[in-house]
C-alpha cells in the first residue's frame, strides 16, 4: 500500500505529477516541466471543470490535471473527489509512483486541505481483493506518493503523520468488516482482539458464554446461543491518562452474521449480513489508532459479539428475558438482536468502570438507512454538547452523522404488556428512533451517552473513495472527536 512522503523546494522528476486546478488557477497555470506549446494545448483542451481529468505529455514527462471547478465553490469534499479521480487514473495506467502538487486554494484552510488530500489518497487506493487469484483482475496499488509544496512547517508534517495513522486505522476496519462470516466467527473476533491487545499492550478481558450466563447477561447469550461459535463479551483497556480514574466507553455491535434468527431475513436482505459486525470493527480500529497516537484519554472498548443463527437452540419469539440491568425484555422479533447485545454490554461496562461518556456504534436499523440513505449515520444523544461535538467531528473528516430524536412516544412504544420492555415496536415507522429509545433504558443517570446508528458503515455500491460493502466508517469520526475534545 502507498506510503506518503513530503517534499519541498522544486518539483522533482517522478513517473508522473498530479495538479489540482481550479478554473481560475488554470488561466494562470505554468510549470517549468511543461513547455509552452504543451501548455497552449492544455488550455485549449482542459477546462478544469469539477472532476475533469486530463493526461498530457511534455518534455518526455507525463502529467495528470484534475479540475476543481470555480475557485469560490471549492470545498474539501471536491478536493477529496478530485484526488480519487487522479488515483483511479494512476492505478488503471499502472503508474504507481507519483507527486501530488498541493494547490493554493483561498477558500480552503491549508492544514485541512493537506489532511483531506492524504485521507483521499489512502482511501482511494483501497480494494478488498485478497481472494482474487487472477492478478489481471486486480487494480495495482500505489507504491509511493509524494506531496509537494514549497515549504513544510513542522506542525503540518505532524498533522500529515497523524492523518496517515488514522486512515490506516480505517483501512484496518474495512478489511475486518469485509471478511466473510465463514471465517469471522465469535471465536475469530476473539483472536483478532487478543492480537490487537498484544500489539498495542492493551489489557484485555474476555467473558465466555458460561461467564455471561453466570453474570446474568441473558440478552447477549440469548442472541448467540444457537450458533456453533458461542457469544462473548470482550473488554480492551486503553489507559492514555493514568492519573485519571474516569473512562470513555466505546461499545460496538459485533453480530458476525445476522440470519434474523427464527424471524429469518428473506433473500436480498440476508446476503451482506456478514457486515453486521461493523460496530466492533470500528471500535477495534479506534483502539488501534488511539494507541499509536498515544491519546491522553482512558478508553474502554467493549465488543458485544454473537452470531444470530438458526438452530434448535435459537432463542424464540415471545421469549421473556431478564437483562443484566434487571429489566425484563419481551422478544417480539429475533431480528432486532443488535439492541439486545448492546443493552447488556452498555449495562455491564457502566457497572464496572467510572464511565463519563458512553458511545455505542452499530449497524442497528434499516430504518436509519431509509431515513438518511448511505450518506450519513444517525446520532441520538442525551447530551447536546456530545451530540454537537460528534456532528462537527464528522463534518471535518467526511464521516457525517445527523441528529435524530427520541421522543416520549418512541419510548412508550417500547413498553410491553408482559415485560418491562419489548425489543421491537409493532409499527414499522420510526424504527431507528424506537431502537435508540430501547437502548436509552440501559443508560445510567449522569452518564453522557450517544448512539450512532451507522447507516454509512455499509454501502451498496462504490462512491469514489468510499468502497462498496464495508467503508470503515466510525474510526476517523471517533478519533477526530477524541482529539478535538481535549
Amino acid at each position: 500500500m502507498v506510503t506518503i512522503k513530503l517534499k519541498g523546494g522544486e518539483i522533482g522528476r517522478t513517473s508522473i505529477s498530479v495538479f489540482l486546478l481550479s478554473e481560475e488557477a488554470l488561466a494562470k497555470f505554468s510549470s517549468p516541466l511543461i513547455d509552452k506549446m504543451s501548455l497552449t494545448h492544455i488550455k485549449q483542451d482542459f477546462k478544469a471543470k469539477t472532476n475533469e481529468v486530463y493526461l498530457c505529455y511534455s518534455n518526455l514527462e507525463r502529467f495528470i490535471l484534475v479540475g476543481l471547478g470555480k475557485e469560490r465553490d471549492v470545498t474539501l469534499q471536491i478536493v477529496r473527489l478530485a484526488i480519487y479521480e487522479a488515483v483511479n487514473k494512476l492505478r488503471t495506467m499502472n503508474l504507481l509512483s507519483s507527486t501530488f502538487i498541493v494547490p493554493s486554494l483561498p477558500m480552503v484552510e491549508e492544514t485541512s486541505l493537506v489532511k483531506a488530500m492524504v485521507q483521499s489518497i489512502l482511501l482511494s487506493d483501497y480494494n478488498f481483493d485478497k481472494y482474487l487469484t487472477c492478478e489481471e483482475k486486480k487494480l495495482k496499488h500505489l507504491d509511493m506518493v509524494t506531496l509537494f509544496k514549497s515549504v513544510w512547517a513542522q506542525e503540518l508534517k505532524e498533522d500529515v503523520k497523524k492523518t496517515i495513522t488514522i486512515v490506516r486505522g480505517t483501512l484496518y476496519t474495512r478489511d475486518l468488516q469485509n471478511e466473510r462470516a465463514d471465517l469471522v466467527t465469535p471465536d475469530y473476533l476473539e483472536i483478532v482482539a487478543k492480537r490487537l491487545a498484544t500489539e498495542c499492550s492493551l489489557p484485555i478481558k474476555v467473558l465466555s458464554y458460561e461467564e455471561l450466563k453466570k453474570k446474568g447477561l441473558n440478552l447477549l447469550t440469548a442472541v448467540g446461543q444457537g450458533a456453533a461459535s458461542l457469544p462473548r463479551l470482550i473488554l480492551l483497556e486503553y489507559r492514555g491518562n493514568p492519573t485519571s480514574k474516569t473512562w470513555i466507553g466505546l461499545v460496538g455491535k459485533g453480530i458476525t452474521f445476522d440470519s434474523g434468527g427464527l424471524n429469518m431475513k428473506p433473500t436480498n436482505f440476508i446476503e451482506n449480513m456478514y457486515l453486521d459486525k461493523s460496530g466492533v470493527a470500528s471500535v477495534l480500529g479506534v483502539l488501534k489508532v488511539a494507541s499509536e497516537l498515544k491519546l491522553k484519554k482512558n478508553i474502554i472498548g467493549v465488543l458485544a459479539i454473537a452470531e444470530n443463527a438458526v438452530d434448535a437452540k435459537s432463542y424464540k419469539p415471545q421469549a421473556i428475558l431478564k437483562s443484566y440491568k434487571g429489566l425484563t425484555v419481551e422478544v417480539t422479533n429475533t431480528d432486532a438482536e443488535g439492541r439486545l447485545v448492546l443493552a447488556d454490554a452498555l449495562s455491564y461496562v457502566q457497572d464496572h468502570y467510572a464511565i463519563t461518556i458512553l458511545i455505542d456504534i452499530a449497524t442497528l436499523t434499516g430504518a436509519c438507512v431509509v431515513a438518511l440513505g448511505e450518506y450519513a449515520s444517525g446520532v441520538f444523544s442525551n447530551d447536546d454538547t456530545l451530540r454537537n461535538d460528534l456532528i462537527v467531528s464528522g463534518e471535518r473528516c467526511f464521516e457525517r452523522v445527523w441528529p435524530l430524536p427520541i421522543f416520549p412516544e418512541h419510548t412508550e412504544e417500547m413498553k410491553s404488556s408482559f415485560a418491562d420492555l419489548k425489543n421491537s415496536s409493532k409499527s414499522r415507522y420510526g424504527g431507528a428512533c424506537t431502537g435508540a429509545a430501547f437502548l436509552q433504558q440501559f443508560i445510567n443517570e449522569g452518564v453522557k451517552w450517544a448512539h450512532i446508528d451507522a447507516s454509512s458503515s455499509i454501502t451498496s455500491e462504490q462512491r469514489a473513495f468510499i468502497p462498496m460493502n464495508g467503508t470503515g466508517f466510525g474510526v476517523h469520526l471517533l478519533i477526530e472527536y477524541l482529539l478535538r475534545t481535549g
